[in-house]
C-alpha cells in the first residue's frame, strides 16, 4: 500500500483530496435543499462545488503557484457566472418573488468550492456548517414569522375626495400594518376603486384590516382577495 502511494504524485493527491471535500460539502447541501424540493439540489451543488474547486485549483496552477502572481483571475469568473445560474432559478409571481434562496446558495456554494480549491479546508468545513445551520434551523422560525406578518390584499371602494389615499395608508399604519403598495385601479366622480397590498406584522395581527379602513370617512366597501405566499 505505501508503494502504491509512493507512486502517486503529491499534488494528485492533494487535489483529488480537495475536489473530493468539495465535492462532500456540495452535496450535503444539495441534499438538504432536494428534500425540501427546491430546483438547485443534490446532483446541481455537487457538480458546482467540484467545478469552483477545479477553477480555483487551475487558476492557482496558471498563475504559477499560490505565492506567484495574481490566483484570483480565473477564479473570480465562478462569482460573475453564479448571477447567469441564480437569475435562471428566481422567478416573480404577481407580488412574491421565489427562489432567492435557491438563488444565494448557488453562490455561496460556489464560494466554498473555491474556498476548498485554494487549500482553506477548515474555512470552508466551518462556513458550511454555518450554511447548513441556517438552512436547517432559520426555517422554521422564518415560517413562524411570516405566519405574523402575512400579506394581503384589499380591494376598497370610497367616495372621492381630497386626502383620501393617505388618510387609508395612514389608518393601517396606525394600526400595526405595513403597506406594501396602494393604487387607484379605477376612478369616477362617483366612487373610486382602490387596491392595498399589506402586511399584518405582529403588533396589528388581531386588528381586522377591513374594519380599521370601514372606519375611514368615505369608503363604502372593502373585499379581502385573499392571502399571497
Amino acid at each position: 500500500m505505501e508503494e502504491l502511494l509512493a507512486n502517486f504524485d503529491p499534488q494528485f493527491i492533494e487535489v483529488s483530496t480537495r475536489l473530493l471535500i468539495a465535492a462532500g460539502i456540495g452535496a450535503i447541501v444539495g441534499i438538504e435543499r432536494e428534500v425540501r424540493g427546491h430546483p438547485a439540489g443534490f446532483r446541481t451543488l455537487t457538480v458546482l462545488a467540484v467545478a469552483s474547486a477545479l477553477i480555483m485549483i487551475l487558476s492557482e496552477r496558471v498563475a504559477g503557484g499560490k505565492d506567484f502572481h495574481d490566483t484570483g483571475r480565473i477564479a473570480a469568473q465562478v462569482i460573475s457566472g453564479m448571477g447567469f445560474l441564480g437569475a435562471g432559478v428566481i422567478m416573480r409571481t404577481g407580488l412574491t418573488i421565489h427562489g432567492l434562496t435557491t438563488a444565494s446558495i448557488l453562490w455561496a456554494v460556489a464560494g466554498l468550492g473555491l474556498t476548498v480549491g485554494a487549500g482553506l479546508i477548515t474555512e470552508a468545513l466551518l462556513a458550511s456548517g454555518l450554511i447548513i445551520f441556517i438552512l436547517v434551523i432559520f426555517s422554521p422560525i422564518e415560517r413562524k414569522l411570516m405566519r405574523r406578518l402575512k400579506r394581503k390584499v384589499l380591494e376598497v371602494v370610497a367616495t372621492p375626495r381630497p386626502g383620501l389615499v393617505e388618510e387609508l395608508a395612514d389608518a393601517l399604519r396606525a394600526s400595526g400594518h405595513r403597506v406594501d403598495n396602494l393604487i387607484v385601479t379605477d376612478y369616477t366622480t362617483e366612487a373610486w376603486e382602490i387596491k392595498i397590498t399589506m402586511r399584518s406584522t405582529s403588533a396589528g395581527g388581531s386588528i381586522d384590516p377591513a374594519a380599521v379602513l370601514l372606519d375611514v370617512g368615505g369608503v363604502q366597501l372593502v373585499h379581502q382577495e385573499g392571502d399571497e405566499d
